[in-house]
């Protein structure tokens, strides 16, 4: 291989080597000098690539799944980019799970909710926004997040279930949640007390 490819390969080489670690440590115990002995690099040349493992983990899940889902959502296969995301999670649900367990500032699911945020914010920016009710809390970007946040909590719904939980039933279960309203599954007495929108 010559330099210049092993450079431009390089970020892709880190990670792949915190993936290989995912398998032995938890991810608090994985250090920049861990990644960078795995990837046979010396610990300087780390920092030209990311600021830290968190920046690492953003990009892996950019360049993994994020990436993925914009070429398909940019096609209408909307159905189709939550398959994909749900059989790549499931390819790695080790890994996942044991991200998703992280805590703190620079959580995993921090990170898996603002990349679907943003990825959904180009969406629902390209319809009209003059249909939404005129009220200050409802925008095209807090629509992003509610939705950005219930993808991320089916994920990991996803992970915590039992291993024979197909593919299938993962996009139908979170189909079927965004295609009903909480509404849908109250009493009608109690929907009554709600003010009409």
């Amino acid at each position: 291989m010559k330099r210049e490819e092993k450079r431009e390969n390089l970020d892709l080489i880190l990670i792949e080597s915190f993936k290989e670690l995912m398998t032995e440590y938890p991810f608090e115990k994985i250090t920049v000098t861990l990644i960078s002995e795995k990837a046979g690099i010396l610990r300087p040349v780390f920092y030209s690539y990311f600021r830290d493992k968190y920046e690492l983990v953003d990009y892996m899940f950019y360049n993994d799944i994020t990436k993925e889902l914009k070429v398909l959502l940019s096609h209408g296969m909307v159905i189709e980019a939550i398959k994909l995301l749900f059989t790549h999670v499931a390819n790695e649900r080790s890994m996942y799970r044991k991200l998703f367990d992280t805590e703190g500032q620079n959580n995993f699911q921090t990170i898996v909710m603002d990349q679907l945020s943003a990825l959904f914010d180009v969406y629902v920016n390209a319809f009209d926004s003059h249909s939404l009710p005129d009220n200050p809390l409802i925008t095209p970007s807090s629509i992003c997040r509610y939705y950005a946040m219930g993808l991320t909590i089916s994920i990991k719904n996803f992970l915590a279930s039992p291993a024979n939980a197909t593919i299938d039933q993962c996009v139908n279960a979170y189909y079927y949640i965004v295609t009903h309203s909480i509404f849908d599954f109250l009493s009608k007495e109690t929907t009554d007390e709600f003010p009409k929108v």
